[in-house]
């Protein structure tokens, strides 16, 4: 995984017009010093090396406020603010032959930007490219702010709800397309954990009909596209690679008893096959990145927002050419939790949690709503009807 190995800076905010070097080992870090010692100056300058062109982001007026001492007379000569990162590229993912790339930019007094690629003069194009490649870009949200993470858990709904819409709309996340298949979930039994059990689920979506319905389901808005589907069970999830081998797709199916060897092998050809779908249980609802998906399919149905919002998260993250992705839904999901990212006021929620619950519609409820599709042939023989369900 590309990390970050060392970063050196010179004349960058209060680093002044020496060289300063940082050393990171892999994991956590912490960075500990008094206020106003320019911890929070290191992140900056790793995030101007990658390319970051938002003063405010970087908390300056403009970018030349980022050279030390600016408007100052105490240095003879140009000044300029220079910021180098050496990332960690044992495993290529940046797509560089190197086992460390060094990424710099130097900004000077004029305002102009040179950017170099292990010393080498390239453009800011290039290298924002070669991080998206390996999932460290600025837009990839790899940087959080000081501030951010408490600012965040103080949001009120309205503003967690315009907060994912900016996120959207200045392409940090994809956009959602919905759809949603009605399904009868009543044989559905809830355990002692809340939520829908194995036993049940895998009962109802093993079946036939249930089966063919995903795959009509899949044909409809995810044909062609790198999917990933979602079960309850992994007997489900068998059969779900069983149906779609069949009908001649290109699919693994991945479970927690897999081996380590196993599942890299099986995550490989899923990102460099374009088409590729694969079907799990919840081993891929945390801890597993790969902005290729372009379909995520609900086979399941849960009483757990968290969860929802984890699985059709694995799809939310944006690529050069990708800024929408589909949510398929067979669990009647859409009708319990609204669509992916609705306002829901999530502070009421953690303060009663008894309140959000009583009010999630019931399944009898969601499917006493249900409009029932006639088949084209028998709207046919209705064709003056206005209305046909």
């Amino acid at each position: 995984m590309v990390h970050v190995k060392k970063v050196e800076i010179f004349g960058f905010k209060s680093f002044g017009f020496r060289n300063t070097t940082v050393n990171f080992e892999p994991g956590l870090v912490s960075i500990s010093g008094p206020n106003g010692s320019g911890k929070s100056n290191i992140l900056d300058a790793i995030i101007f090396a990658m390319g970051e062109n938002k003063p405010k982001v970087m908390r300056v007026d403009k970018l030349r406020s980022l050279i030390h001492d600016i408007e100052g007379s105490g240095r003879r000569g140009p000044k300029m603010a220079r910021s180098s990162v050496h990332f960690d590229n044992t495993d290529r993912k940046i797509p560089v032959d190197s086992d460390v790339v060094e990424i710099t930019r130097e900004l000077d007094e004029n305002g102009d930007n040179t950017y170099y690629l292990n010393k080498k003069k390239t453009q800011r194009s290039h290298v924002l490219d070669l991080l998206d490649m390996a999932n460290a870009g600025l837009g990839q949200l790899n940087a959080v702010q000081q501030g951010t993470v408490t600012r965040i858990s103080e949001f009120t709904s309205e503003e967690k709800r315009k907060t994912i819409e900016d996120l959207i709309e200045n392409r940090y996340l994809a956009r959602a397309n919905m759809f949603s298949y009605n399904v009868g979930l009543t044989s559905l039994e809830v355990g002692a954990n809340g939520d829908y059990t194995v036993k049940s689920s895998e009962d109802l979506y093993t079946n036939v009909d249930m089966l063919s319905k995903l795959v009509g389901a899949y044909e409809e808005t995810s044909k062609g596209k790198k999917t990933l589907i979602f079960n309850n069970g992994i007997q489900t999830s068998i059969q779900v690679f069983h149906a779609f081998k069949k009908a001649g797709y290109p699919i693994a199916h991945l479970d927690n008893t897999n081996t380590k060897k196993e599942r890299d092998f099986i995550l490989k050809w899923f990102k460099k096959t374009p088409n590729a779908i694969i079907t799990s249980v919840s081993i891929l609802t945390t801890g597993f990145d790969e902005p290729t998906i372009e379909s995520i399919i609900l086979n399941r149905a849960t009483k757990s927002l968290t969860l929802y919002y984890q699985m059709i998260g694995r799809g939310s993250r944006i690529l050069n050419n990708k800024s929408t992705f589909n949510v398929v839904d067979l669990g009647n999901n859409f009708h319990r939790f609204g669509p992916w990212g609705a306002d829901l006021d999530w502070q009421r929620m953690f303060k009663a949690p008894d309140y959000y619950l009583d009010a999630i519609l019931s399944d009898e409820e969601i499917e006493g709503a249900f409009r029932f599709e006639l088949p084209p042939e028998i709207k046919n023989e209705f064709s003056k009807s206005n209305e046909l369900y």
